[in-house]
Formats: structure tokens, C-alpha cells, sequence
């Protein structure tokens, strides 16, 4: 892809983390993607280091599949990066799809309307198999929306909106 991926993570998988498979083996080829020439990983950065990255990123990703508020939305947008974030938890409610930031249909387990797998089942093929389809749905997901910036003007809109959004809705003297 023709995007610099930079991960800010300790990644940690698997084992009791209720969204994940817990098989070990089934990340593999998920954490050989890290040595790709375009992604550059940090297992921990200090916030302000963090915080330049994120100011310098043309795209904050949170598509998540559980998380209910996204603090790293936020700061993103407190320095004018737009967000594709997974159309969940208050996530929503800040993040307006083509304005600010992009929305994606969130992960779903078969008869819920987002994640919500049996914690017993995590070891087993077939929910290693809905996972993985979550995942590629959401990447190709967020690569189609990228697409869909056709001018730099629409894109210093969105980091515009972004910065105002955050300012709006959580500036602490606004909420004073």
C-alpha cells in the first residue's frame, strides 16, 4: 500500500483479552506484517513524542472492536488528524464519517449488531475465522475510504473539522 504505517502498541493479543482468538499461533502472520518496509512499529512511545506523531499523521486508525470511548480519537483530533474509527461505543458521537474523520461498520458476531463472542469459543476455527473476516473487512474498509479524498482542499476540511471537534466537544475550558 502506498501508506506509512506507524503503530504505537505494546500488542498485546490473545490469551484473556475476551475480543480475541486465544490461540497464539493464529497472529503470526498479523505481527510478520510489522517487518514490511512501510509500517514502523513502537512498543512504547513518551505522550508527547506520541502526540507529535500523531500531529504529523494524516490518519489516526481506531477501528477497534470493543472499545466504548476513544481517548486516542481525541487527541488526534486535538491536533487536526482526522480518525477511522469503527462506528461504535461514543465513537459516533464526535466522529461524523467524510467530515472529520471516517466511520466503519463496527465488528459483529452473528446475530448481534457489534462484537459480542462467547469467551469459551475464542479457541476454536471458526472464530478465528470470523475475526480474521472482521479484520479484512475493516482494512479494506478503512483503504476504500481513503480513496475517497480526491482534493487537498476536502482534506484540510477534514483536519480543520477534526481540530474543531475536538475543541467543541472536550476543550477543558470549554467544558468549564
Amino acid at each position: 500500500l502506498p501508506y506509512v504505517f506507524n503503530i504505537v502498541s505494546a500488542l498485546q493479543c490473545g490469551g484473556s483479552i475476551w475480543t480475541d482468538p486465544s490461540r497464539e499461533e493464529f497472529y503470526t502472520p498479523y505481527l510478520r506484517l510489522l517487518s514490511l518496509p512501510n509500517v514502523r512499529h513502537h512498543k512504547t512511545l513518551p505522550n508527547p513524542e506520541v502526540m507529535k506523531l500523531l500531529e504529523r499523521s494524516h490518519f489516526s486508525l481506531l477501528t477497534t472492536f470493543a472499545d466504548t470511548f476513544g481517548y486516542s480519537a481525541i487527541e488526534s483530533m486535538a491536533k487536526g488528524t482526522p480518525v477511522i474509527c469503527t462506528n461504535q461505543g461514543a465513537l459516533p458521537e464526535f466522529i461524523s464519517d467524510g467530515v472529520n474523520g471516517f466511520s466503519l461498520a463496527p465488528a459483529t458476531t452473528q446475530g448481534a449488531p457489534d462484537w459480542r463472542p462467547d469467551f469459551n469459543s475464542r479457541g476454536n476455527a471458526d472464530f478465528e475465522q470470523l475475526f480474521a473476516g472482521n479484520v479484512e473487512r475493516l482494512a479494506t474498509g478503512a483503504v476504500k475510504k481513503l480513496t475517497q479524498i480526491t482534493n487537498p482542499d476536502q482534506y484540510a476540511n477534514m483536519r480543520k473539522a477534526a481540530h474543531n471537534t475536538a475543541k467543541d466537544f472536550f476543550d477543558a475550558n470549554t467544558a468549564s
